[in-house]
């Protein structure tokens, strides 16, 4: 057998190092796409001893580029949120949003059932001066997703008034806002497609 090159030896770690930090990575997104349904996020940094909380604390801040106005994150991100591992070994991480650690880290812990509003609207923004301890159905309304849009809409596409008096109640006990006046006129256009249809035969 031929004996095994050095250099192929480095390059399988270099190869090996880069699939362990992609690993770590995914892990990191799954952990964030938890968070981002609403679950509270099960580990804090304020929950490590001593030693480790100002190992992380000391890691943390070098990732952390201050201006004027806002904290920016300037490593791993997952969709513009900082994550931030506030525990790792060479086989496990725990990661964490990295403005929740900040949070914690110069203003306290973050009560339970309770998420971080970014004021500034910068999410890799890690001021704490920037964030709002808010509820998760606040958080949501403060913000430019469809949700959020639905819920300041006044009136439907047609110019309808979204008031208590236009709206289908059996969709609105649903949590949908669906217009009375629109609603009438489809069930109206659909009988007389039917009656149409009961003619042709």
């Amino acid at each position: 057998k031929r004996p095994i090159r050095p250099l192929v030896l480095h390059a399988q770690a270099i190869l090996l190092r880069q699939l362990l930090s992609q690993l770590q990575l995914g892990l990191a997104y799954r952990h964030f796409a938890v968070l981002g349904k609403g679950r509270e996020m099960s580990h804090s940094i304020l929950d490590l001893t001593e030693d480790k909380r100002k190992s992380a604390e000391t890691r943390f801040w070098a990732k952390v580029e201050k201006s004027e106005s806002c904290w920016n994150w300037t490593a791993c991100t997952a969709k513009g949120y900082g994550i931030f591992a506030i525990c790792a070994t060479h086989w496990k991480a725990i990661y964490a949003v990295a403005h929740r650690v900040s949070y914690e880290l110069l203003k306290g812990r973050i009560p339970n059932g309770k998420q971080l509003d970014h004021l500034c609207r910068n999410h890799s923004c890690v001021n704490p001066n920037h964030l709002e301890i808010v509820s998760n159905r606040e958080n949501v309304l403060r913000g430019i997703g469809v949700t959020a849009m639905h819920s300041r809409q006044t009136h439907c596409v047609k110019g309808h008034a979204l008031n208590e008096g236009n709206l289908v109640r059996n969709k609105l006990k649903k949590g949908f806002r669906v217009c009375l006046t629109c609603k009438m006129g489809w069930d109206r256009l659909w009988r007389m497609k039917q009656k149409q249809l009961l003619e042709k035969r």
